[in-house]
């Protein structure tokens, strides 16, 4: 009886060390490490070494660059992963590259902090499309100036400029999330997911992202038709590419429902991300 009583607890921790030996993320883990409690708006200097070391990232030449920013970097199977050193106290932003082929895809989540789960899910959509470029908020977007969705010349709209300036059919995708008042405020389910181009004139490809998400099994609505809000008609991002006329811009914002959904199921996350 001893003898299959220490078998058995033999036996669970061998599989509750191989559950937590799969279920750990190195990419995941090294990129959360970092948040910053500040920002520092990017001076005048800092930009042009910001969109030096994004244009040099996008020609899969990262580490030089972004060390003299006080960056550091480490390679991983998906690509060159990049946040601020410590001690963070700019908040620019953490960053994977892909090296090698990829898909001509920017993943942004401006508001990790606040649009909870949105961090998880830009990295799955990164991962599921090989996408170029995946950019995650490291300051929370209430600190003066840290908003990488509507501040201008905030970092996710120096590697906008960039990633367009190379290939100029780059699309930008930011993933947000919207709470239970804006759902009630605007009819919304916290299963949808509202679909924009940053303007009040859906285009044709915005209108096929909606039918294959609709397709796909996804309560996708397209601003302002089918709703009023979230658009992301003020994002800097947009305005920075469109100035370019390069590029395209793709404003996603998740109800509470559907982004748990997409972190709890591989299968369906997959499905979503093949549609951008």
């Amino acid at each position: 009886m001893r003898i299959d009583l220490r078998l058995t607890l033999l036996l669970m921790t061998i599989c509750l060390m191989a559950a937590c030996t799969h279920t750990r993320d190195p990419l995941a883990d090294w990129l959360g490490e970092r948040r910053s409690e500040s920002y520092r708006p990017p001076a005048a200097a800092d930009t042009t070494a910001l969109a030096a070391a994004f244009d040099a990232a996008l020609r899969d030449d990262a580490r030089a660059h972004w060390a003299a920013l006080g960056y550091e970097s480490r390679s991983f199977d998906e690509g060159t992963a990049v946040r601020e050193a410590a001690p963070v106290a700019r908040g620019w932003g953490a960053y994977v590259f892909r090296t090698g082929p990829a898909a001509a895809l920017v993943i942004q989540a401006p508001h990790v902090d606040s649009d909870l789960l949105t961090g998880e899910i830009a990295l799955s959509v990164y991962r599921a499309r090989r996408a170029r470029v995946l950019a995650l908020s490291t300051a929370h977007r209430r600190l003066p100036g840290a908003d990488q969705a509507n501040a201008a010349g905030a970092p996710f709209s120096l590697l906008a400029i960039e990633a367009v300036a190379r290939e100029p059919g780059t699309a930008i995708v930011q993933l947000h999330g919207y709470g239970e008042a804006t759902a009630r405020k605007h009819a919304l389910s916290p299963d949808s997911v509202v679909i924009s181009n940053g303007t009040e004139r859906p285009d044709p490809a915005l209108r096929a992202l909606a039918g294959c998400l609709r397709t796909a099994g996804f309560n996708a609505r397209v601003f302002p038709e089918q709703a009023p809000y979230p658009g992301g008609t003020r994002n800097a991002v947009r305005r920075a590419i469109a100035e370019r006329s390069a590029g395209r811009f793709v404003h996603l914002e998740l109800g509470r429902r559907l982004r748990d959904e997409l972190v709890r199921d591989p299968q369906r996350v997959e499905a979503f991300a093949a549609c951008l």
